[in-house]
């Protein structure tokens, strides 16, 4: 008897992979699109399959407009949906990369609104690939994701629970450890992200040996300084300040400083960053950051200290952006109102979009908060 042959072959099959053999860009999408419309045309079910997962892919890798990636996936799912046994190995983990990829996007942008995001996420989870444990892991971090946007915190633990509970894997490292500690001190939670990302710094929860618990410890600066632990907070503080900070570290050292009297250190740290922070907030994953620089900024100018106005950047060069320019004039007053603005911006937009004020009010604390110690002196 004859063995069938493999059904992704032929012509189609062969410039789909020279195709995602291109450097990725819009190129590689182009021509890919191209057999999309040939496979329809004129080639079969497997055909179809080859060329639409390839063209998901290239439109999520990199990731470009998010209508061209969402244009892509919806005959992709449909096809999943009428015959996930017709998907080889290759397209399954392609889809479900590109889907995934592309459900965590839409998640931290501002676009799209709550309640059909839950229902991208349901079509996350229906799509879940047999076996693949990390596959709940990631529909888990979409609804963590979900939850925290529209403030659900009971449901927001819920699946940080569930994430925690698969266990040490390949996944359960420094970056995924540290993420959900971020997630459970910006929800207020201040004993449970310590005791998420503690056992990680002590070596009882396993990591790999190349992670670097200085990139996610300072997740606990402010549980720390909230529970009543302001001296470890200050050596932790001391220890991960230096370098390049982004998302929640930045805003952790910025909170920190501008609420433990220690201005001048939180005004090095804000300047050593200015130039990412007057890219345009587009995430609301970087919300905090730009909240707790608002806040800094406020205690900068009611301080009196630093009254002078200084000039950003000093080298006249082009930073881009809202904030700066080409070598513009600034106090932390002035500094502080443009920060606010951007902050409440998109905070009143997320607020249109879920109905939910949840992020408004939590920035909004944020950036109108008091010192928890009056001075603490750093090591």
């Amino acid at each position: 008897m004859l063995t069938p042959p493999h059904p992704f072959t032929g012509r189609i099959h062969t410039e789909v992979r020279a195709g995602m053999a291109m450097e990725p860009g819009e190129a590689r999408a182009e021509r890919l699109e191209r057999l999309v419309a040939r496979a329809e045309a004129d080639g079969g079910p497997y055909a179809l399959i080859d060329t639409r997962v390839a063209y998901l892919y290239a439109r999520c890798h990199p990731f470009g407009r998010p209508e061209d990636a969402l244009a892509a996936l919806a005959p992709c799912l449909e096809l999943y949906r009428a015959a996930p046994e017709r998907f080889g190995e290759w397209h399954r983990d392609r889809f479900w990369e590109s889907f995934r990829r592309l459900t965590l996007t839409m998640l931290v942008g501002p676009g799209q609104r709550a309640s059909w995001l839950r229902a991208v996420v349901d079509d996350l989870r229906s799509c879940r690939r047999p076996g693949h444990r990390t596959d709940m892991e990631d529909v888990n971090l979409a609804e963590l994701l979900l939850e925290w946007r529209v403030g659900n915190v009971a449901a927001a633990e819920e699946a940080i629970r569930l994430i925690l509970a698969c266990g040490p894997t390949e996944g359960n490292q420094w970056g995924r450890v540290g993420a959900l500690a971020g997630f459970l001190a910006d929800l207020g939670r201040d004993a449970e992200a310590i005791e998420s990302l503690e056992p990680a710094l002590t070596g009882s929860v396993p990591v790999r040996e190349d992670g670097d618990p200085a990139r996610f410890a300072d997740h606990l600066l402010l549980p720390y300084l909230r529970t009543g632990r302001a001296e470890e907070a200050g050596a932790l503080h001391a220890r991960t300040w230096r370098g390049r900070l982004t998302g929640f570290r930045l805003a952790s050292h910025l909170e920190f400083c501008a609420r433990t009297g220690n201005e001048e250190r939180g005004r090095e740290i804000l300047h050593r960053h200015l130039e990412p922070l007057a890219d345009d907030l587009g995430s609301i994953l970087r919300i905090r950051e730009y909240a707790a620089a608002a806040l800094l900024c406020r205690r900068l100018a009611e301080s009196g200290r630093w009254d002078d106005p200084w000039i950003w950047p000093e080298d006249n060069g082009t930073a881009g952006g809202d904030i700066g320019g080409d070598g513009e004039t600034w106090t932390y007053a002035e500094l502080h109102e443009e920060f606010r603005d951007d902050v409440l911006s998109l905070a009143d937009h997320m607020a249109d979009s879920d109905g939910t004020a949840c992020i408004r009010e939590r920035m909004g604390a944020l950036m109108d908060a008091g010192p928890i110690v009056a001075h603490l002196p750093l090591p």
